[in-house]
């Protein structure tokens, strides 16, 4: 009796196990998955509140071609505050994968790009590109700065400033700064006098 109690037992164990086992991975893949969309929604500069769109989407197609998984589709999370959310750690991850990385550079350069979203804010794009002792190369996009009020070239240098400050980018092993050949970029009294100016002291501490 006791043989056949315990056998019972480890048996039900066993199912509750496998069936948790599953539910996780179940998880994991649908977690997966609204990364990916999330990821696709941002390369083509789509609206957050597009992500509950898609998944309507989805759902149509699933309940046509696999009824019997709209319980599994239906737990993607695609909600606006779901997606800004998912975007932020996405974000958070690159950043880290940049600090991690510039640690070990020997040198890097910047590229500048100066635009004007929807709602006439400029932006300020600011790429990186770097080899380390490896001799790896790293092109990232850094930061996006929204610069509110003036642009002028001593503004765009604060915001480079600030980016490589945050990532603790070496002045010292910057190499080039090639920026997108507006006035305010190449102007003697704006980024390239404060550039070099700060390259300066960097060199003499």
């Amino acid at each position: 009796m006791r043989s056949d109690k315990y056998e019972s037992m480890r048996r039900s164990l066993e199912s509750q196990r496998k069936l948790f086992t599953k539910k996780f991975a179940e998880n994991e893949t649908v977690n997966h998955a609204s990364y990916k969309i999330v990821t696709k929604l941002v390369e083509r500069g789509k609206p957050f509140t597009d992500g509950a769109f898609i998944k309507d989407c989805i759902l149509e197609a699933v309940n046509y071609l696999c009824p019997e998984k709209v319980n599994l589709f239906t737990s993607i999370s695609l909600s606006p505050s779901s997606v800004v959310r998912k975007v932020e750690e996405l974000g958070a991850n690159v950043e880290q994968q940049i600090h991690d990385k510039a640690k070990n550079f020997l040198s890097y350069s910047l590229a500048l790009d100066e635009s004007t979203d929807v709602s006439s804010t400029s932006q300020l794009l600011i790429f990186i590109r770097g080899i380390d002792t490896k001799l790896n190369i790293t092109e990232e996009v850094a930061s996006v700065c929204s610069m509110h009020g003036t642009t002028t070239g001593e503004d765009i240098f604060k915001e480079v400033q600030k980016t490589l400050q945050d990532y603790d980018f070496q002045w010292n092993q910057l190499r080039c700064v090639t920026v997108d050949g507006g006035k305010r970029g190449r102007s003697e009294k704006g980024f390239g006098r404060a550039d070099s100016q700060t390259v300066g002291r960097s060199s003499a501490s």
